[in-house]
């Protein structure tokens, strides 16, 4: 498994949250799906509800990865919301391992060339000395 392509739904979809370009699609995808979801009415009709949340993460699929790919995220999946946050769960669970790997990966690569501590420095020193 690649951590940086999400499987999904059959599909294998690009996703480098290093890379600028997707990051600003990321980061709007999920400013703009914070705003959705303040828009959605928590008095009313269910219905309503369950419709506007499945158009959420929808739309949010759709700002990161292109309409088709949305669609085809979804196409076996009734408009239930409880499905679509599995969906979008497991997609931030992706996310989550991709940053923790990422991060793993930049401190083990610092820690490789950081200076030694001072323990090890006068160790080090006392070898030079003799």
């Amino acid at each position: 498994m690649s951590l940086k392509q999400w499987e999904i739904s059959g599909l294998s979809l690009p996703l480098d949250l290093e890379d600028l370009e997707t990051m600003e699609r990321y980061e709007a995808a999920f400013q703009k799906m914070k705003e959705e979801e303040q828009k959605i009415s928590r008095t009313g009709k269910a219905t309503e509800r369950i419709r506007a949340y499945c158009d959420l993460y929808l739309h949010v699929f759709t700002n990161l990865f292109g309409e088709d790919a949305a669609q085809q995220i979804f196409r076996d999946v009734p408009l239930n919301s409880g499905e679509y946050e599995h969906i979008y769960f497991d997609f931030l669970d992706f996310v989550r391992k991709q940053q923790t790997e990422s991060a793993k990966i930049r401190a083990e690569k610092l820690l490789e060339f950081a200076p030694a501590n001072r323990q090890q420095r006068r160790k080090h020193q006392k070898r030079r000395r003799k």
